[in-house]
């Protein structure tokens, strides 16, 4: 990962790091499904690529100014993806499908992060990869613990490092709860995903949002493949 700008927090991808990401993603996406359809095989699933740009009203009051970017009075850089997959997901349930609904995307957010060494990870521009799961209210499975498992387990297999589950310090007005997942890369338990229950769609429905930090996985599959290597080489001697 390519520090191009000499600007903290702002990395770029080489080739080889275009190709993994692009690999990671789709696994990602790939083993959500499953591990949601494992559950309700009447999941339907919707992707979309929101724009960097939204207007100012669609920002989440949770952040102020001192953590987004504002542009104008009209438009700002987006923090997060899930204002606009909701919009999405308002627009397909009132005129063509019913929940169990998930819409997802892999877009870029970008925040006021403090300067900080790149091995914490918190990029002023960074990927995430997000799925919002629109359910009924009256359900009755926890989609949150029925999937936490699996999702903790196929990050420990994709990434090939140690992996734990944690009640997340963070709890925003809209969650409910919210579970992180890390992965300790020898340098530090860094959180890779989090599984939120959302309850900001409507009166109708909850949401289980599944968050991933594009960035950091490729971060940690990396430093993972450079770990295993010199394990292996190590071993051969």
């Amino acid at each position: 990962m390519l520090n191009l700008s000499n600007v903290n927090g702002l990395l770029s991808l080489n080739k080889q790091e275009i190709i993994d990401q692009n690999y990671i993603k789709e696994n990602v996406i790939y083993n959500v499904k499953q591990i949601l359809l494992s559950q309700n095989r009447g999941w339907i699933f919707e992707e979309i690529e929101g724009t960097s740009l939204v207007p100012n009203e669609l920002i989440n009051p949770e952040y102020t100014e001192d953590d987004y970017f504002k542009v104008d009075d009209k438009l700002s850089l987006k923090p997060e993806t899930t204002a606009l997959s909701y919009s999405y997901a308002h627009q397909l349930l009132h005129h063509s499908v019913r929940a169990p609904l998930c819409v997802y995307q892999a877009s870029k957010s970008f925040r006021k992060e403090q300067d900080q060494a790149t091995k914490h990870m918190r990029l002023k521009e960074f990927k995430q990869l997000e799925f919002q799961c629109i359910y009924s209210n009256s359900t009755k499975n926890d989609y949150q613990l029925s999937t936490i498992e699996p999702i903790a387990n196929f990050v420990k297999n994709l990434l090939r490092l140690n992996t734990r589950i944690v009640l997340s310090d963070r709890l925003p007005s809209y969650s409910i709860k919210t579970i992180d997942i890390e992965v300790d890369n020898g340098e530090k338990w860094m959180e890779i995903c989090s599984v939120s229950i959302r309850n900001d769609f409507d009166s109708n429905h909850l949401v289980l949002e599944i968050a991933f930090g594009l960035d950091r996985l490729l971060y940690n599959f990396t430093k993972s493949s450079s770990l295993n290597t010199v394990q292996n080489l190590l071993e051969s001697k």
